[in-house]
């Protein structure tokens, strides 16, 4: 009896795929984009195959589960995620198990109780077959994985080596998903002891920010490259990052990209120099710029004293940042504007530069900005 309902359902499988097919693309809109033709063949099939397993009271064939592991892997390169693929499983043979129940109870009690000695394969097939459906899909992820890696790998050696404006560096960036003519900001982040760590917290802040990303290990560091980003979200995260962190500027096209990546190279260089947690160039291109440097401009940049009280540079700070108003900077510190006035002396007289000149300004702030923790004296 139990053969009579499941080769009956057989007779009507067309009509249950286009139910089947319609429920899976309602539920999962990201199967819009398979073709609607293929879609219905596949279905079809499969459907086919369980009410042919159901009867003869077995599981799926190796056929059958070669089937749904290639299956996953061609949905793998339709970009569908595994979640949606077993979904898609799960509610086409449940569609399929509702026909038989409908039908079953239509026939009476012993259709009914035909079908309900079936439940232990059917659920057979559904862990079977959604397993060797993940299988595939895992099998096709790891190789285009692998093969994005290469093909990044190459593409940011392209960038470093000038070769940005080069056709085989455009179609590289195409491969890892990026628009070369779009805009581009890097992060880049000391690589941990584990590598594999740094490497999971910047994958972890893409998936934050939604956007084409791809994560290179360089050196002693690893970098995020972030396209069309919004820059200020991406400053807002890293906050959440491990100290060191250096952000490029927003750059566009593959030429910017590749200035892109040297900023943010140069930008945790001097996050490491001055022990702050995040460097942004575009709001410290000077310092960053000068810290490549430092070996050429260190004469300029060397104060007579190795040894500088930390209120005098305190007091230089204060003096230029807010409109070289020795008034201004006193209300800044709490103190007298003649006390400012005296720490500028100060300053110029154990270091030698004179912050009212633009010479002395210049190596004063060069220096403050670019020293690791400055050799300053913080007793006072």
């Amino acid at each position: 009896m139990g053969a009579s309902l499941f080769t009956t359902v057989s007779k009507t499988l067309p009509a249950v795929t286009r139910g089947a097919v319609a429920v899976i693309v309602e539920q999962i809109p990201e199967y819009r984009s398979v073709d609607s033709r293929e879609h219905h063949h596949l279905v079809e099939r499969q459907l086919g195959a369980l009410l042919d397993g159901l009867e003869d009271g077995r599981g799926p064939s190796d056929l059958d589960l070669a089937s749904a592991r290639e299956l996953g892997g061609v949905r793998a390169l339709h970009g569908l995620e595994l979640r949606h693929i077993i979904s898609a499983y799960h509610l086409g043979y449940e569609f399929l198990w509702m026909r038989l129940s409908r039908r079953a109870a239509a026939e009476g009690t012993e259709m009914s109780l035909a079908l309900l000695a079936a439940v232990d394969t059917f659920w057979m097939w559904t862990a079977r077959v959604s397993t060797a459906a993940a299988d595939g899909h895992a099998a096709v992820t790891a190789e285009e994985q692998i093969q994005r890696a290469e093909a990044g790998h190459r593409f940011v050696s392209n960038l470093y080596a000038g070769q940005a404006e080069h056709e085989s560096t455009a179609r590289l960036a195409q491969s890892v998903g990026f628009n070369p003519t779009a805009s581009f900001t890097v992060i880049a982040l000391p690589s941990a002891e584990q590598d594999r760590d740094t490497r999971q917290i910047l994958e972890r802040l893409a998936r934050l920010l939604r956007v084409p990303s791809y994560v290179e290990s360089r050196g002693n560091a690893v970098q995020l490259l972030l396209q069309t980003a919004d820059r200020e979200a991406v400053l807002q995260h890293t906050g959440d990052l491990p100290a060191g962190v250096g952000v490029s500027a927003t750059r566009s096209g593959l030429g910017g990209l590749a200035l892109a990546l040297r900023d943010s190279d140069a930008a945790m260089a001097l996050a490491a120099q001055t022990g702050a947690h995040v460097i942004d160039y575009e709001r410290s291109w000077l310092p960053t710029i000068l810290l490549g440097h430092r070996t050429e401009i260190a004469p300029f940049i060397t104060p007579r004293t190795s040894t500088i009280k930390s209120h005098l540079a305190d007091a230089v700070l204060a003096f230029a940042g807010n409109g070289f108003s020795v008034a201004t900077a006193g209300e800044i510190l709490h103190v007298h504007p003649n006390t400012v006035r005296y720490r500028l002396d100060r300053w110029h007289l154990v270091t030698g530069w004179d912050v009212r000149s633009l010479n002395g300004l210049q190596s004063s702030l060069a220096f403050l900005q670019i020293s690791a923790s400055s050799p300053l004296d913080r007793r006072g």
